[in-house]
């Protein structure tokens, strides 16, 4: 069976390569893709064949989105909107999504003391979040954050930790590789630990 990210990562790459080409195709698509944000998997026929096609060969069908199928929606819209208006790739390979925040909380310091609190706000929300729905909902706020200051991440591998975190028996193993990547990959502490960034 193809993995999540085995699935993500030849069409995040193919439409970057469009968009970035400006391609009217990949203009189009990733236009689509951010319309359907917020939306349920499967509710607009325009990215089917990206969202779901392959999905639903490989994953067994069932009465609601599966985990699965969440993760390749969530992942391929977020791309969308992060790319959007950008000229440098924000998919990058090996960048992990817990070092692209920790990143953006380190702007975000050098700009201004205490400016990081917003970004870990979100984090603590979307590490906390009950449900598929709230999960993207607290991702969106993010990934607008990181296209602001252009800090891209390794969106393959990302859809597969939100194959963990939205399946309830492994969801710790995403929250801990997140705090990980957050917490160990800073040479200096931004501030004071606090209980909103122990994930």
């Amino acid at each position: 069976m193809t993995s999540v990210p085995s699935l993500i990562a030849p069409k995040v790459s193919t439409l970057q390569d469009l968009y970035l080409k400006r391609d009217p195709l990949g203009v189009r698509t990733l236009a689509a893709l951010r319309q359907s944000l917020g939306r349920d998997p499967g509710t607009d026929p325009r990215i089917w064949d990206l969202t779901m096609e392959e999905v639903e060969s490989r994953y067994e069908p069932r009465g609601s989105a599966s985990v699965e199928e969440w993760a390749v929606h969530i992942a391929l819209t977020s791309y969308a909107l992060h790319q959007q208006s950008q000229t440098a790739p924000m998919h990058v390979p090996g960048e992990s999504f817990g070092k692209a925040l920790l990143s953006l909380c380190q702007m975000k310091e050098r700009e201004r003391e205490g400016a990081s609190k917003g970004v870990r706000r979100r984090l603590n929300a979307l590490v906390t979040a009950s449900s598929s729905k709230e999960f993207q909902h607290h991702l969106g706020a993010l990934i607008r954050m990181l296209r602001s200051e252009r800090i891209g991440f390794d969106y393959a591998a990302f859809a597969g930790q939100i194959v963990w975190f939205l399946n309830p028996r492994t969801r710790k193993s995403a929250q801990l590789q997140w705090a990980r990547d957050f917490s160990r990959l800073s040479s200096t502490r931004l501030s004071t630990p606090t209980s909103e960034t122990k994930a």
